[in-house]
């Protein structure tokens, strides 16, 4: 029990480690190249060190819910007036992928139709990953060893990832369709998006 106890509590990457910043940077930029219908608008991600500074200081709080201070100006970001954010839970910490948490959130296109914008199932992890105008990111990742509120008590990962500005906005689809394209670019999991109104 206790050699299971050390795996749990292995540090993860702090939000100044460089090799993860450039995956979480290079992970999501590699998704919004391969959005379908191609897009036209899909501007490049870039990391920034405010958004991950937020999202260090909500991942430590080990809690399964947005943080209230991403729709009110200047209190999340001192540039952008709202600010996305997707969380992403594994209860498995010794397994823990940037990788597949972002994979994860963008295997949710099955459950998102283009064309009519609807989601038949969750799907805004998705959209926020591919939103257009969404053109920064901030990542931060957390041991949670007694568990994560209004989730489970047992130890478990928490990612969180913010957006610059913000994205799933209601009525809107996540990008426009086009050929003009500016941009390159069995676990248990649960995750939580934003919808902004």
């Amino acid at each position: 029990m206790l050699m299971d106890s050390t795996v749990y509590l292995r540090p993860l990457p702090d939000i100044n480690d460089q090799g993860f910043i450039h995956d979480y940077v290079a992970v999501h930029n590699n998704y919004r190249s391969k959005v379908e219908p191609r897009a036209s608008d899909m501007m490049d991600m870039s990391w920034d060190e405010d958004l991950a500074k937020t999202a260090s200081k909500w991942v430590k709080l080990c809690s399964f819910s947005h943080n209230p201070d991403l729709k009110q100006p200047g209190k999340a970001h001192p540039t952008f007036s709202t600010v996305g954010e997707n969380i992403w839970v594994e209860e498995r910490p010794h397994t823990f992928s940037v990788a597949r948490a972002i994979k994860l959130w963008y295997d949710e296109v099955t459950h998102y139709d283009y064309r009519t914008n609807i989601c038949t199932k969750v799907c805004g992890h998705y959209t926020q990953v591919v939103w257009a105008k969404s053109y920064k990111v901030g990542c931060a990742v957390q041991t949670c060893p007694n568990g994560i509120t209004g989730f489970s008590d047992t130890a478990s990962v928490m990612f969180v990832c913010n957006y610059g500005p913000a994205g799933n906005y209601k009525g809107q689809q996540p990008y426009t369709e086009g050929s003009n394209v500016t941009s390159s670019a069995s676990y248990n999991y649960f995750c939580i998006a934003q919808q902004n109104s």
